[in-house]
């Protein structure tokens, strides 16, 4: 394994910021829409407490406010986190997850995984270093089959990780090629990704469910055996410090 590399930490931090931004959208949907919940916990409490008074046995009126109750509960969460977009972020997230264990897959004493790599504007889903070749990941869930403009969005937004990151390493003396990647997950992905992953914009969209192939696709890109110390040393020295920083402000 590579030196220096909290590996089961890094992969706890796959979809982190996307599960973070679901809960604050939770959080935000009820500050704005406290009156509507209001209404409607005020309403289904009514219904339960007016059907008490025509039901006389005392273990069916147990079991039917029981069952109000909890019924209500979830129709409220259902609610917050279908209407607060929250839903759709959580899937993102799972996306992440799927995405960094199909790359922990790869040979760990050769390849090094590096996830939620945050800058200043944006940050990179997944960093992927191997021999001879570093590799800015994006991934993407969507329920439905994407159209082509989505995908060329997909690859562009692949393409400016590759090259922000780029910049950084060359800032470390570290002068390398970042190859851009986009993971695409969701039931319809295969549509419109053939197993052995296509090219949009002179960019590789693979499906996550065909991932035997995809990492085959990258283990040939592999240009030499050693390990690549210098970009995974880079790497790690800035995710550790940009950690920090962030403990440090929620003190």
């Amino acid at each position: 394994m590579a030196r220096g590399v909290d590996t089961a930490r890094s992969g706890r931090r796959a979809g982190r910021r996307v599960r973070q931004q679901a809960r604050q959208d939770q959080l935000k949907h009820l500050r704005d829409y406290w009156w509507a919940y209001l209404g409607l916990i005020v309403g289904l409490g009514t219904a339960t407490i007016g059907a008490v008074f025509f039901i006389t046995e005392p273990f069916t009126r147990g079991f039917w406010i029981g069952t109000m109750g909890t019924a209500s509960v979830g129709v409220i969460l259902h609610l917050n986190v279908t209407l607060s977009g929250a839903s759709s972020r959580a899937s993102g997230g799972a996306g992440e997850r799927y995405t960094s264990e199909e790359l922990r897959k790869l040979d760990q004493a050769r390849w090094c995984v590096f996830d939620h790599v945050a800058f200043a504007d944006f940050d990179i889903d997944h960093v992927l270093v191997g021999p001879g070749v570093v590799f800015a990941v994006e991934t993407k869930w969507r329920t439905r089959a994407p159209d082509h403009k989505s995908l060329r969005e997909f690859a562009k937004q692949a393409q400016r990780s590759a090259d922000r990151l780029r910049r950084f390493l060359s800032t470390k003396d570290v002068s390398r090629n970042v190859t851009p990647l986009v993971v695409l997950w969701g039931p319809e992905h295969g549509k419109v990704v053939p197993p052995e992953g296509k090219e949009v914009d002179e960019i590789l969209v693979v499906g996550g469910a065909h991932h035997a192939t995809w990492r085959d696709v990258l283990v040939e890109q592999t240009s030499r055996f050693e390990v690549d110390f210098a970009s995974i040393q880079a790497i790690t020295d800035y995710v550790t410090a940009h950690d920090t920083y962030l403990a440090e402000q929620k003190k």
